[in-house]
């Protein structure tokens, strides 16, 4: 490489690197698009404005669940380790048996969780509390049979979809959603 060549690459970089506008499949380590943008850093890339979870609604989850003994672990050390320990999740459902009969049930999430991502840890809450199957055939797509399904998954994501509206969630988050409704048929996702 020349002289010349490696002063334009140089200066190339020193623009890229001072640019503050998002830049998507860019350098490793960069959201690959506006979808993981936000969820990595909660904000609109391009408004800048944030794309979580309303206080004022998630509060009042939080109660409702809480009055069933379901309890939150938010943006705390606990979560992101429990997180982390699951694929970097977003967010993260567990219930386990106590010696007492009774069960812990616990909702882990990331601090300003999106609004489909809180959504679904609380349908899986919800799920655990009335029994729901874990797995079965699911019929979609035009008929297609699916077995051995993550019926929490595919009803979580299927049931925000359907209140995408009402529960107010972006189409980004629709269009990520459907994606992973896929992975679940497929018996892909984690």
């Amino acid at each position: 490489m020349s002289d010349e060549e490696k002063r334009k690459e140089k200066e190339w970089w020193d623009n890229y690197n001072t640019d503050p506008t998002p830049r998507f499949m860019g350098n490793m380590g960069e959201p690959g698009n506006a979808d993981e943008y936000v969820l990595r850093y909660g904000r609109n890339p391009f408004t800048g404005k944030p794309e979580t979870m309303p206080k004022k609604r998630m509060q009042a989850w939080i109660d409702y669940l809480e009055k069933k003994g379901v309890t939150f672990e938010i943006g705390t050390g606990v979560a992101y380790l429990k997180l982390y320990d699951n694929n970097n999740a977003e967010g993260f459902f567990t219930s386990h048996p106590l010696s007492n009969g009774k069960y812990k049930r616990v909702i882990y999430l990331k601090e300003n969780p999106d609004t489909s991502t809180f959504y679904e840890e609380c349908y899986h809450a919800l799920q655990d509390l009335s029994g729901h199957a874990e797995k079965g055939t699911v019929y979609y797509n035009g008929g297609t049979i699916y077995d051995n399904v993550d019926l929490w998954e595919f009803d979580a994501k299927i049931r925000i979809i359907n209140e995408a509206k009402q529960l107010k969630i972006t189409p980004e988050e629709v269009e990520i959603l459907e994606i992973q409704i896929q992975k679940v048929l497929k018996n892909e996702y984690q």
